[in-house]
C-alpha cells in the first residue's frame, strides 16, 4: 500500500498527491521528487508488514532530510506510526510542529488533523469534545476549498466535526456538516461515512426514503470495508422495519437459542456490528461469544451484574462496586455523588453517553451520568424518590434512555444529562430490560408477558413479539435484552440457558 492517506479510509495514495503538489496553486507546494517517492514508499512496506519500528526510523531519517516535501511528507508519516506504537504525546508533537513550519501545505492539513484526532481519542483525559472539534473546524477554515480542491483532510475533518456534533446532541449541526463533506470536491470513503452518518440522522427522524437513498449511494459504489458494512446493516433495517410490513410480511421472521456453554445468562449487550457480550451468573463470568455461540473470550469470578459495550468498543460490566473490564487492570472504581470519599455500590447497568461520559444504574435506584474528565461533576438523571429504575441504554446522537418500572415509561435524557421528556407509557407488567437501536427506535422487554414492545421513536406500539416466537422458540425466563445495527434482537433466557437471537 503507498503511504500517506492511507491513515484515512480513502486509500488514496501517493499519485494522487503527486499530482496535487504538481498543480501547486500557488500554495508553494512542490511535487515529490521520484527519489522521495521510492523511498517513502520503502517505509511504507516495513510499515505495513508490522515492522513498526524499522518504519518509524526510515521516516524519521526521511524528515530530517531538509524541508522539502519528502521531508514533510515523511513526518506526517512518522507522526501515524508513533500513533499505532501508543507514542500519542510524541506524534503530537511532531505533527504540531509539522503543521507550524510548513503551514501552506497539504501535510500541514494532515497534520492539524492528526492532532485533532488525537485530541478526540483523548476524550475523558482532560481534553473535551468541544476542544477536539475546534481542531478539526481549524482544517476546514484554513484550507477551503476555493484554494484547495480536493485536499481529503479536509473532508476527513467534515465528518469528524458530524460525528462529534452527534455525540453531543446537535443533529442539526452534524447534519450540515455530513452535507458539507459530501458536497467537497473529493469523493472517498470518508465521503461514505458522511453519507451513512448523514443517513442514520434521517432515519432517527423517521425519513426512511431519503436514508435508504444515501446508504444505497454507497453501496452501489461497489465499496468495500467498514463503511460499506455499516451502510449494509442500516438498509437490513428499514427493510425489516419498514419495507417487511408494507409489503404484509413480518419484521422478524425467525428465532434462535445460541450459546451451549451458558448456563444462567442474565446479561446480554451487543454492538454495532453483531459482537455479543454475555453475562452468566451461575459461571460468574463476563463472556464474548463469537458467531456460532461459543465463548470466545472471558473473564471469571465476578458478581453479578449486566454487560454494556463502551464507546470505544471496550467490553463492560456494571456489577458489584466498580464497572469490570475483561482486562482486570481496566477496571473502574466510582465516587459517590454524595459522599466522595466512597465507591458508588450495587452497580446494575450502564450505557455510554455521546459526551464521553457513562450512564451508571447503582446503588438501588439512583441512575448517574459519570463524567469521564477529571474534575468533572456527576450528574443524577434520575433517583430513587420518584422513580424505581430498571436499566440504562444509549441512543442516537449521544442521547440516553432510563427505563421506569414504576411508571412504565421509557424516558430519554440529552447526552449532558438533561431531560428531554417520556418517550413511551405503558410499556409492561413488569419491565425490566431496555435497548434502542440506530433509528430511534425502543425495544422494552416485559418479564410479566415474556415479551418485548418493540415502540417507533415516537412512542408508537409497533409490535410485541413473545412468548411464542417465530421458528418455534418459546421464550422462559427472560432476562435481558440488546438490539444490533441490522435490527436482530438478542435476549439473555435464563430458562432457555442460552441467548435468544431473532432476526
Amino acid at each position: 500500500m503507498t503511504p500517506l492517506l492511507r491513515h484515512l479510509p480513502g486509500r488514496l495514495g501517493l499519485a494522487f498527491l503527486t499530482v496535487l503538489l504538481a498543480l501547486g496553486s500557488g500554495q508553494g507546494a512542490r511535487a515529490l521528487p521520484p527519489a522521495g517517492e521510492r523511498a517513502l514508499e520503502a517505509a511504507a512496506r516495513l510499515a505495513d508488514a508490522g515492522r513498526l519500528d524499522d518504519a518509524l526510523r526510515a521516516y524519521v531519517d526521511l524528515a530530517g532530510d531538509g524541508d522539502g516535501p519528502t521531508a514533510a511528507a515523511a513526518s506526517l508519516e512518522a507522526s501515524h506510526v508513533e500513533r499505532r506504537l501508543g507514542l500519542r504525546d510524541a506524534a503530537r508533537r511532531r505533527a504540531a510542529e509539522l503543521a507550524r513550519v510548513q503551514p501552506e501545505t497539504p501535510w500541514a492539513a494532515g497534520a492539524r488533523w492528526l492532532v485533532a484526532d488525537l485530541d478526540l481519542q483523548a476524550v475523558g483525559s482532560g481534553v473535551d469534545l468541544e476542544a477536539a472539534r475546534r481542531g478539526f473546524r481549524e482544517v476546514v477554515q484554513t484550507y477551503p476549498v476555493g484554494r484547495w480542491p480536493g485536499l481529503p483532510w479536509r473532508v476527513a475533518a467534515q465528518v469528524r466535526i458530524g460525528e462529534i456534533d452527534r455525540r453531543l446532541g446537535d443533529s442539526l449541526a452534524a447534519e450540515a456538516a455530513f452535507a458539507a463533506a459530501l458536497l467537497d470536491t473529493l469523493a472517498s470513503p470518508w465521503s461514505e461515512r458522511a453519507a451513512v452518518g448523514l443517513a442514520e440522522i434521517l432515519l432517527a427522524r423517521g425519513e426512511w426514503a431519503d436514508a435508504a437513498r444515501h446508504l444505497q449511494s454507497v453501496r452501489d459504489r461497489g465499496a468495500e470495508g467498514s463503511e460499506a458494512a455499516r451502510a449494509g446493516r442500516r438498509l437490513a433495517l428499514v427493510e425489516r422495519l419498514v419495507v417487511r410490513p408494507l409489503a404484509g410480511e413480518s419484521r422478524w421472521r425467525t428465532a434462535r437459542v445460541l450459546g451451549a456453554e451458558l448456563r444462567r445468562p442474565e446479561g446480554v449487550a451487543v454492538d454495532d456490528e453483531g459482537r455479543l457480550l454475555v453475562s452468566d451468573r451461575s459461571l460468574d463470568a463476563l463472556l464474548v461469544l463469537d458467531d456460532g455461540g461459543r465463548i470466545a473470550a472471558r473473564r471469571d469470578d465476578l458478581p453479578s451484574g449486566r454487560p454494556f459495550w463502551g464507546a470505544d468498543g471496550a467490553a463492560w460490566l456494571a456489577a458489584g462496586d466498580a464497572l469490570l473490564s475483561l482486562n482486570p487492570a481496566e477496571d473502574t472504581a466510582l465516587a459517590d455523588p454524595a459522599r466522595p470519599d466512597r465507591q458508588a455500590a450495587d452497580l446494575e447497568a450502564g450505557a455510554p453517553s455521546g459526551a464521553g461520559a457513562v450512564a451508571v444504574l447503582w446503588g438501588r435506584g439512583r441512575v448517574t451520568l459519570f463524567p469521564s474528565s477529571p474534575g468533572s461533576t456527576p450528574r443524577d438523571l434520575v433517583s430513587p424518590t420518584s422513580t424505581e429504575p430498571a436499566d440504562v441504554a444509549a441512543g442516537v446522537a449521544g442521547c440516553l434512555y432510563v427505563l421506569d418500572r414504576k411508571r412504565s415509561a421509557v424516558e430519554r435524557f440529552a447526552a449532558d444529562g438533561s431531560a428531554l421528556g417520556t418517550v413511551a407509557l405503558g410499556v409492561g407488567q413488569r419491565p425490566a430490560a431496555l435497548a434502542v437501536d440506530s433509528a430511534a427506535n425502543v425495544y422494552v422487554l416485559d418479564r410479566g408477558s415474556r415479551s418485548v414492545g418493540v415502540y417507533s421513536a415516537s412512542g408508537e406500539l409497533l409490535e410485541r413479539l413473545g412468548p411464542d416466537l417465530p421458528g418455534g422458540v418459546r421464550l422462559d425466563a427472560p432476562q435481558d435484552l440488546a438490539v444490533d445495527g441490522a435490527g436482530r434482537l438478542y435476549i439473555a433466557d435464563r430458562g432457555l440457558r442460552g441467548v435468544v437471537v431473532i432476526e
